[in-house]
């Protein structure tokens, strides 16, 4: 905990760091993204993992993602040159550590409030990368960027879902959720105004739909608890989401 804690305070202390734009940076940012996917998404699958501790498919998945986060820090361990990104880097390395450490064991309690914990601290780790490297995107680009961010709040919505039912900083995990909903709204809404062709306005009119089908199952959390059905729902719009960042990767 500890390290954890200098973790925090390392961060905090480089955070007025600031580069100017290169096209180079994109790329960093790009990877960053993918980062901060993947950092809700293994904790998101650890939380799933307690519930069903028989289900080896699950520790297998966590492990293929945490191989992904790993290759990630390296694509951009082997991009920037500064002292202070590469002990960022460093630090997160040593996270992904810990939480390969944690997949040796039995889920308990202790476990997945440690895992709650990492996965802020690798997003608060990545968001400083990124707000050092900052680029300013194109018009398709920013719309690749908004796909990108969909995929990582709809995770992260999942994961607060999940601790906020399995009664893990029960308030704090809620309130978390419906911030991430609203931030998840705000994008969705760039996706609904666009100006897509009539090939792609089909999709476009399907993630909306299936954003609220997501959205009332998830407003039902109060009630009831639907992790086998909510899952595989959001996996169903990511899928449909990333099919539309095709769509602007193509027109960039």
């Amino acid at each position: 905990m500890k390290k954890i804690l200098y973790l925090f305070f390392f961060i905090l202390s480089i955070t007025s760091i600031t580069q100017a734009s290169t096209r180079g940076d994109a790329k960093i940012i790009e990877t960053s993204e993918n980062i901060r996917y993947l950092s809700q998404k293994i904790v998101k699958n650890y939380l799933y993992l307690y519930k069903h501790p028989k289900k080896i498919e699950i520790k297998k998945e966590i492990r293929r993602e945490l191989i992904k986060l790993g290759d990630s820090f390296n694509i951009i361990s082997a991009i920037v040159k500064d002292n202070d990104t590469k002990g960022i880097i460093e630090f997160l390395h040593y996270t992904r550590e810990e939480i390969l450490e944690i997949l040796k064991t039995i889920p308990n309690r202790e476990d997945v409030l440690l895992m709650l914990d990492y996965s802020e601290i690798i997003l608060e780790g990545t968001d400083t990368i990124a707000n050092i490297y900052k680029y300013d995107f194109v018009d398709e680009e920013k719309m690749i960027m908004t796909t990108k961010n969909i995929e990582y709040l709809l995770e992260r919505t999942v994961k607060y879902y999940m601790a906020f039912k399995m009664n893990f900083n029960k308030e704090m995990s809620k309130k978390s959720m419906y911030v991430t909903i609203n931030s998840l709204e705000d994008n969705f809404k760039k996706i609904e105004i666009y100006k897509y062709p009539t090939i792609q306005t089909k999709k476009q009119i399907n993630i909306i739909n299936l954003w609220k089908v997501n959205r009332m199952f998830i407003n039902k959390g109060d009630k009831v608890f639907i992790p086998n059905l909510l899952i595989p729902s959001i996996s169903n719009l990511e899928y449909a989401v990333k099919d539309i960042s095709l769509y602007h990767t193509k027109n960039q």
